[in-house]
């Protein structure tokens, strides 16, 4: 990416000397340009505050209608076994995580 400091200080709305400010640290955005900048780089504004490593949130959309999936087809389960489900998925992230 060739980014020209006045291309992206006039993508946000601002003038060149501010942008190197935030580029260089000397100064800090507001709330509502850190957002732009985010949205110009199509980043989180977590990720600009150094807040995370990935650039983007990950897609969840997939897992969520998966699990909704899941435990609809076993909804009719008895409470107990419900219970032994979610402990397995317990056990199964810890494990992973480990």
């Amino acid at each position: 990416m060739n980014l020209l400091q006045k291309d992206v200080a006039a993508a946000i709305g601002t003038d060149r000397t501010t942008y190197v400010k935030y580029e260089t640290g000397s100064s800090r955005p507001d709330i509502e340009l850190l957002c732009k900048i985010a949205d110009y780089f199509q980043v989180s504004t977590d990720y600009l505050l150094g807040r995370t490593v990935h650039p983007s949130p990950p897609d969840l959309s997939s897992v969520t209608k998966e699990l909704e999936i899941f435990y609809t087809a076993n909804e009719a389960l008895p409470s107990q076994s419900m219970q032994q489900l979610k402990s397995y998925t317990s056990f199964l992230l810890l494990e992973q995580s480990k």
